[in-house]
């Protein structure tokens, strides 16, 4: 007897291979396709990573993707020369991706600037179910924070993206109805359109075990503490009210209310100090000139922190200030929430959405409003906010991907049914397979 081979669920990493960057969308990428084979296990589906070369998509060993992994072909990779010649030599050893009709894929990194990557998504869409994760469409919805040239490439690529995928996901009901929006104006009601669903959203710092009650971040401070630099150490050693904003230094950002906030607060003689985690981005010249102007002792910029440091400036933090104009969901803020730090946010719809009541509001464009928030919270001595933080529930990554394959199995039920029929009376490939229970 002949069993139907088990369908496979394909993850897109595209990009990934040797990046060194560990901002909000690597991060998320790296964990989704590092929990993907054990959830993809549970609904019987076998999981794959892969990623476009040439415009064609072929087959990617998750160590390549992992900017901690200590083997010599990932750390080959993080360099250019490495990664060029190993980019160069797969399409010579290795064969294009050909999925069954029955297989899934899910394209999990945003690669609107990678050449051939929709051509190569096109093709496959041909052959069995695409999804495709959408982290935000600001460069659409706010030009104003990015460069006249990204947002003519990011609107070129998501028309394409609309194109090439069956189904698009957001990270936050917030993203799902801006990509609504979107198809309801530019989409002819004649094509064929995407569907569209959205999921949340997990954070890492629940993969540390947790003990004693007590946040994850406090279960393995000893091997943190041994790859946090003196300097940060030291910054959040002092006993004063420290402030942490994590997230690139760019205009969508809005540490600039968060600046002027501080420095008023130091005129007026307050003794706190402001940690920033995040590389610089764009369109911040004066915004940066002003941080340099900063003493030492008040702020402390780190473009490379990486995840230990992180988890250890979410544990010794007096509150995060998350002060953005636009997200596509706020990782920082859950990530946050999670180790029960105090939350001061911008009022704007996704963070309403992400943190509920969970943390405290104020106008980003109103730094007098920040000001205020930050005095009352520190003349509480933050218990209030943490108690709020206290009743936050995250996810973990595996809960977030089981959401997300949901989506895309649920979303394929009409793209295998089609096939079923074409194969039925005569058309297409009577060698593929057919669908295997999930």
């Amino acid at each position: 007897m002949q069993f139907p081979e088990r369908p496979t669920v394909y993850l897109d990493v595209s990009q990934m291979m040797g990046n060194r960057l560990n901002t909000g969308i690597q991060r998320v990428v790296r964990n989704l396709a590092r929990v993907g084979p054990e959830v993809c296990a549970e609904f019987r589906y076998n999981c794959r990573l892969v990623h476009a070369i040439g415009g064609h998509f072929y087959r990617l060993r998750y160590e390549m993707i992992d900017n901690q992994s200590p083997l010599f072909v990932s750390r080959l990779v993080r360099r250019s020369l490495g990664r060029k010649i190993v980019q160069e030599a797969v399409p010579r050893f290795s064969k294009p991706l050909q999925p069954l009709s029955t297989d899934l894929m899910i394209t999990l990194n945003a690669t609107w600037d990678q050449q051939g990557w929709c051509q190569a998504l096109e093709d496959i869409k041909k052959q069995c179910h695409t999804s495709s994760v959408v982290y935000d469409l600001i460069p659409i919805t706010a030009a104003q924070f990015h460069t006249p040239d990204l947002c003519q490439r990011f609107s070129s690529w998501f028309a394409q993206l609309v194109n090439v995928s069956h189904h698009l996901v957001g990270i936050s009901r917030h993203v799902r109805n801006e990509i609504d929006d979107y198809l309801q104006k530019s989409v002819d009601l004649l094509s064929p359109r995407p569907t569209t669903s959205y999921f949340r959203l997990g954070t890492e710092l629940l993969s540390t075990a947790v003990t004693d009650a007590k946040p994850a971040i406090w279960a393995a401070t000893r091997e943190y503490d041994t790859v946090v630099r003196p300097a940060l150490r030291e910054f959040l050693g002092s006993g004063e009210t420290t402030l942490l904003s994590v997230g690139t230094i760019e205009p969508r950002k809005n540490h600039a209310v968060l600046l002027a906030a501080c420095q008023k607060l130091w005129q007026q003689g307050w003794a706190g100090r402001l940690l920033l985690i995040g590389r610089i981005g764009w369109k911040n010249s004066s915004l940066c000139q002003a941080i340099q102007t900063i003493p030492d002792s008040r702020l402390l910029h780190l473009q490379d922190a990486g995840d230990s440091e992180l988890r250890y400036a979410y544990g010794k933090s007096s509150a995060l200030v998350f002060p953005s104009w636009e997200e596509g969901f706020g990782l920082p803020l859950v990530e946050a929430l999670q180790n029960q730090l105090p939350v001061i946010v911008s009022d704007i719809p996704i963070h309403r959405e992400v943190a509920g009541g969970y943390c405290q509001f104020f106008s980003p464009d109103k730094p007098e409003q920040l000001i205020s928030r930050i005095v009352t919270a520190e003349n509480d001595r933050f218990r209030e906010l943490k108690s709020k933080a206290a009743g936050f529930q995250a996810i973990d990554w595996k809960q977030s991907f089981h959401l997300l394959l949901c989506d895309a199995i649920v979303a394929s039920r009409g793209f295998v049914a089609a096939q079923e029929q074409s194969i039925k009376h005569g058309v297409g490939d009577e060698n593929r397979a057919t669908p295997f229970a999930a």
